[in-house]
């Protein structure tokens, strides 16, 4: 699978630029909307062996693919429930190309908007200088992204376009342009470091 190779190979690139190797080492990681989790292998050999990595999808037609990958840190299962699938802190939240806009279920014909319930939810999974690191696709949702951290008050460090250009497998997306054009990386609200 050349185009994961070459995925991960730029992914690699974004590690460095944001978390310099040798600056955080065995953390415990969620990887959240991981897909085909590419970013497995490169997390735990940037951060330590002894890294603790937790990635989560809710794709079931995935399993096959991720099986034959040799991925052994996901769960399939729904991020609005994170507590059935894990207890316990975490340093360094990824979520890589997550679609923040808002789902429509067109039996009940509205719009559900629960990203705001999830990243207020994932505070309570975070330690007290952990961080969450957030790649997007489009320029809508990385203002959503930053609209959503700072009414939950999260501080956000960086909020920029991504130097550096990280094609994606496609996998899920088929012909859809999903690279990671956009990077947020926030800390835990101020006032919610007292747990």
């Amino acid at each position: 699978m050349e185009y994961v190779a070459k995925e991960q190979e730029e992914f690699k690139q974004v590690l460095n630029n944001y978390f310099p190797n040798g600056q955080c080492q065995n953390l415990r990681i969620l990887d959240i909307c991981c897909g085909i989790a590419i970013e497995e292998p490169l997390l735990i050999q940037h951060f330590g062996e002894n890294t603790e990595l937790l990635s989560l999808d809710n794709d079931k037609s995935l399993e096959g693919l991720l099986k034959d990958l040799g991925r052994k840190s996901v769960i399939i299962g729904d991020i609005r429930e994170l507590e059935k699938y894990t207890k316990g802190k975490f340093h360094l939240i990824i979520g890589r190309n997550v679609p923040l806009n808002p789902n429509h279920n067109y039996e009940e014909g509205k719009i559900l908007d629960y990203w705001p319930e999830i990243f207020e939810n994932l505070i309570k999974f975070m330690t007290n200088d952990a961080t969450l690191f957030l790649t997007l696709v489009r320029e809508d949702e990385f203002y959503r992204a930053e609209e959503i951290l700072n009414d939950l008050g999260y501080r956000i460090k960086y909020r920029e376009r991504n130097p550096i250009v990280v094609p994606s497998d496609y996998v899920g997306v088929r012909g859809a342009d999903t690279t990671d054009h956009y990077v947020v990386l926030a800390q835990v609200p101020i006032q919610l470091r007292l747990f």
